[in-house]
């Protein structure tokens, strides 16, 4: 059995593209059958902390001071690939890393809830490394997932690239993991 996604890469194309190919999908989420589905859609909002990709805004990067990485997507673009997604019916699960683009990904679910309840959709976080506190009342109202990987925490090498405070905020009550 194989569950797939629709990957909206932005290295096969731009944001106008991208926009382009969820219109022209001629199916959405749950098309398939019990052998192979076709669960949602995803995007990549930012990278990875070990490369410095990671998007942040409350903290710069211990090892390069002033830096704080950035998103793939602006806000207007991510809100708009959302609100298309879920206006088509399309489950949405969104790479974050850095708390910027959990702020970012939240944000465009909250204004695709706007046209559907992405509660119906089973919206997600993908990875969700630095969760905040200020996040989860949005993510329990909405109904937010989170797809964790706890593995990348342990290949990040001997030096931790973010703070371990924030591996004590995964035991927040309420929240779908």
């Amino acid at each position: 059995r194989a569950n797939l996604m629709f990957y909206l890469d932005p290295q096969f194309g731009s944001f106008e593209d991208n926009l382009r190919r969820l219109e022209e999908m001629d199916c959405v989420t749950g098309f398939g059958d019990e052998m192979l589905k076709l669960n949602g859609c995803k995007v990549t909002l930012d990278g990875i902390t070990a490369a410095f990709t990671a998007a942040m805004s409350r903290r710069e990067y211990r090892q390069r001071p002033g830096f704080y990485g950035d998103t793939i997507y602006t806000q207007e673009e991510i809100d708009a690939l959302v609100c298309k997604a879920t206006e088509l019916g399309w489950q949405f699960g969104i790479h974050t890393i850095g708390d910027a683009s959990e702020d970012r990904a939240l944000h465009a679910f909250q204004e695709a809830n706007k046209i559907r309840p992405v509660k119906e959709l089973r919206h997600y976080l993908i990875h969700y490394q630095l969760p905040y506190e200020d996040q989860w009342p949005i993510m329990k109202e909405l109904g937010v997932g989170v797809c964790l990987q706890p593995t990348l925490v342990s290949q990040m090498g001997e030096e931790p690239l973010f703070w371990p405070e924030q591996v004590e905020r995964f035991q927040s009550p309420g929240l779908m993991f």
